[in-house]
């Protein structure tokens, strides 16, 4: 006669469970398979193997859109840093036609020339920088469709 107890398990118990359910997920194991090994009942792995799959999935995300977060940041600093050099390559620009103007010289057309095509890179670099602020991160995108999702199973019902 065997010594199993039924009820619920103690949470020591269920934790010992919750462990060795978890190995046989990282080993690769079906949750019929883990079920023969740790010795419950198929429905109880498949439950905790649910639980084990959405943990993995959020902990995934996270790391998802942390490094998203820091490549767009990274990003966000380097258009900063191209808008930062070109404002200082059009001041010198503008402090040569100065001098030639105090001088009483004429202005040479390639100092015109660069001015207009330092103006055109720094609008293009504004435009891209503005674009990718603006557009919506996975993080966000994620969210606002699973607030949808939800709200599609909310109305159902």
């Amino acid at each position: 006669m065997s010594a199993k107890k039924s009820g619920r398990k103690t949470k020591k118990e269920e934790e010992t469970i919750q462990d060795k359910l978890t190995k046989c997920f990282g080993d690769g194991l079906s949750a019929p398979a883990a079920a023969r090994i740790v010795g419950v009942d198929r429905k109880t792995a498949y439950s905790h193997y649910d639980e084990i799959v959405k943990q993995h999935k959020e902990k995934t995300f996270e790391d998802l859109f942390e490094r998203e977060e820091n490549d767009r940041a990274q990003v966000i600093a380097t258009f900063d840093k191209d808008l930062e050099e070109v404002s200082e390559l059009l001041k010198q620009i503008r402090e040569d036609k100065k001098w030639h103007i105090d001088r009483h010289k004429p202005v040479p057309k390639s100092l015109f020339d660069q001015e207009i095509d330092v103006l055109k890179f720094r609008s293009t670099i504004k435009d891209r920088k503005a674009s990718y602020v603006v557009r919506p991160t996975g993080h966000e995108v994620y969210n606002r469709e699973l607030k949808e999702n939800l709200g599609e199973k909310d109305g159902k019902t």
